[in-house]
């Protein structure tokens, strides 16, 4: 028996899964369809969003949410259309210049990253209660597969640990592989266990011809 929070693994690792809440099974199904739902109650009820907590205790985070295009909380996304991550913190005492990092991953590990160590951007004071967001402008990633979300930070030197990384919420991408141009015998089959980023490439045959695949937003 695997048990975890980590939705990305029990997809990975699980056919089978039992979701419980205070020892009572809430659901009890295939793997999919069980993360899928409870990845709509930890949205709805931000259950899982409040347990990121400073090392020293003077900052909290006290929501993650994951909002679509037009500015809506949902945990299910469409490929190739913007993810914004909204981190909702409580400030105890000034906190300046911190980095923040927000890391995606799959089944199959991590896939991709924002990270102000990385790209040198970072607010100049955290305070009281407030909201960083994060937009990622087109999801590059296969439907039929859930995301986790995973939040790091570190205080102004870049060493020093502000809280540690914790995975905060996931979401899912759905439709079709044909909606994206996947359009292969198999695709509906086993899309849930391919490698999940999309770039395009192109086929090139003995005969001269070439086939191309270029991603498609859904």
């Amino acid at each position: 028996m695997f048990v975890s929070h980590n939705m990305s693994a029990i997809q990975s690792l699980c056919q089978r899964a039992i979701w419980l809440d205070n020892g009572k099974i809430v659901m009890f199904d295939d793997s999919n369809p069980v993360v899928e739902a409870y990845g709509k109650h930890l949205q709805s009820s931000n259950a899982l969003q409040r347990a990121v907590i400073s090392i020293d205790g003077q900052m909290e985070i006290e929501q993650v949410a994951t909002l679509n295009e037009d500015g809506n909380a949902t945990s299910v996304f469409s490929p190739g259309k913007p993810l914004i991550m909204e981190i909702r913190f409580l400030a105890k005492q000034p906190i300046p210049l911190p980095y923040l990092w927000i890391g995606i991953q799959s089944q199959f590990g991590s896939l991709f990253c924002a990270n102000m160590l990385l790209d040198g951007a970072r607010p100049k004071l955290l305070s009281g209660r407030g909201v960083v967001r994060c937009k990622i402008g087109n999801l590059p990633l296969l439907p039929g597969q859930t995301y986790g979300v995973i939040l790091g930070g570190r205080k102004a030197d870049g060493y020093s640990p502000l809280f540690q990384a914790t995975e905060v919420t996931h979401f899912i991408v759905s439709g079709s592989p044909r909606e994206i141009g996947l359009i292969g015998d198999l695709a509906d089959s086993l899309v849930g266990q391919s490698s999940p980023v999309l770039v395009p490439y192109t086929w090139y045959f003995p005969d001269g011809e070439s086939v191309s695949l270029e991603f498609k937003a859904v």
